[in-house]
C-alpha cells in the first residue's frame, strides 16, 4: 500500500502531524472512502468541516 502525505489546516494554518496521526488519519479516511459503494480508487481524499452560524 502506498505512504499518503496528510495535511491537516485549521482555520487555514497547517497544523503539524507526527507519523502515528498523519498514518491515523489516512488510513481512517481511506476505510471511510472504501467502504462507500460506487467510490473511485482514491489517488486524492479531501474533506472540509466548518462551523454553521446561524443567525
Amino acid at each position: 500500500m502506498p505512504e499518503w502525505k496528510t495535511v491537516l489546516r485549521v482555520n487555514g494554518e497547517v497544523i503539524p502531524l507526527n507519523e502515528f496521526v498523519s498514518r491515523l488519519l489516512s488510513n481512517l479516511l481511506l476505510a471511510i472512502v472504501w467502504s462507500l459503494k460506487g467510490t473511485p480508487e482514491p489517488r486524492v481524499i479531501e474533506l472540509r468541516a466548518e462551523e454553521e452560524i446561524h443567525s
